[in-house]
């Protein structure tokens, strides 16, 4: 995803009054769809004619919209936990901003988006009011495979229908669950489902047992400075803290076992069976848990964990031990977490 700034750009002659406020959508809602429609802004729905607008993407530009006009920096990963909010499931592609004049329109943001219309694509494009401007925030986003409506928050017990395709779905825990077009909710907490179409992601997105979903992300994207090993471990350290769970302790046998998985996957070459290294160290009728990741900061490297059905075990797993292995190359941190109880 890229994002584009296009601050105070050159406005086009479309306008209208400027007593004409804005209409935004919201920002929230209770489940994972598409909504494809038109906008409710009149000038929003006038340049948008002809554009796949769609009513959830939008209010995620609605929520950045609200949030840069109240001085707020919106990174990657806060974006997409507004997604999560307004109930788009799907990966997000672009973003760009801009102020303008009141009731103007700004020609370049416009021109964008239809640069980036597509088959496939999703335009979520909104004005919000500022002082003595408007805010325009376009996001776009892909959809490569049309899912059913999901609910974002159901009650304990529940079945939750997927629909057919490719599924991956862990519980609270991490563990990877059964799935044939549904599965029962039957544990308390926070869910993450994934639909594949072979390699590629379709869409990705936690449900929420018995609570509310959380008003921010669990990680941000702004990159810390220092040992990255150290930054791994209070990343991780922090993340269950938030999840109620125990610290984990620093293993040496687990760190070993991390360190030669690592250098395995950055060799090429095979890599064993996680849980046929974790016997052989000695992890014998207790839980494990193993995770890789590739990213350009520890936090990056680690949301995709997070945000990985079969790997978040690593993370959020109800465990004692784990151990830790990171590199840097290429540019990019490396990293194998495992963990046992």
């Amino acid at each position: 995803m890229f994002l584009l700034i296009l601050g105070c750009a050159t406005t086009g002659a479309l306008r209208v009054d400027p007593d004409v406020l804005p209409v935004l959508p919201s920002p929230r809602a209770d489940q994972y769809t598409r909504v494809p429609s038109a906008s409710r802004d009149p000038l929003v729905a006038s340049v948008s004619d002809g554009l796949p607008w769609d009513e959830a993407l939008s209010g995620v530009a609605g929520a950045v919209a609200l949030a840069e006009l109240e001085g707020e920096t919106v990174d990657a990963c806060r974006l997409r936990w507004m997604a999560i909010l307004a109930g788009y499931p799907y990966p997000l592609l672009a973003r760009a901003s801009v102020s303008v004049p009141e009731g103007e329109v700004p020609a370049t943001l416009v021109a964008e988006a239809r640069k980036q219309a597509g088959a496939r694509v999703d335009v979520g494009l909104v004005r919000a009011r500022g002082r003595d401007t408007d805010r325009w925030v376009l996001v776009v986003g892909e959809h490569t495979a049309e899912l059913p409506a999901i609910p974002r928050e159901v009650a304990r017990g529940e079945v939750v229908t997927l629909g057919a395709g490719d599924w991956s779905v862990s519980d609270p825990f991490g563990q990877l669950r059964p799935v044939a077009g549904s599965f029962v909710a039957d544990a308390q907490g926070e869910w993450m489902l994934s639909a594949r179409d072979g390699a590629r992601t379709i869409a990705t997105f936690p449900v929420y047992v018995d609570e509310e979903a959380r008003a921010l992300p669990p990680f941000a994207c702004t990159a810390a400075s220092g040992d990255p090993l150290a930054q791994a471990t209070g990343i991780v350290r922090a993340v269950r803290a938030g999840y109620g769970f125990t610290d984990l302790t620093r293993d040496p046998a687990l760190d070993s076992v991390a360190r030669a998985r690592l250098r395995a996957l950055l060799a090429g070459g095979p890599v064993p069976d996680a849980r046929a290294q974790l016997r052989a160290a000695g992890f014998i009728g207790v839980p494990v848990a193993a995770a890789a990741c590739s990213g350009a900061t520890v936090e990056a490297c680690l949301s995709q964990i997070w945000w990985s059905p079969e790997g978040r075990g690593a993370l959020v797993g109800d465990l004692a031990d784990v151990g830790i292995a990171v590199e840097s190359s290429g540019g990019d941190v490396h990293m194998v977490v495992l963990g046992a109880g």
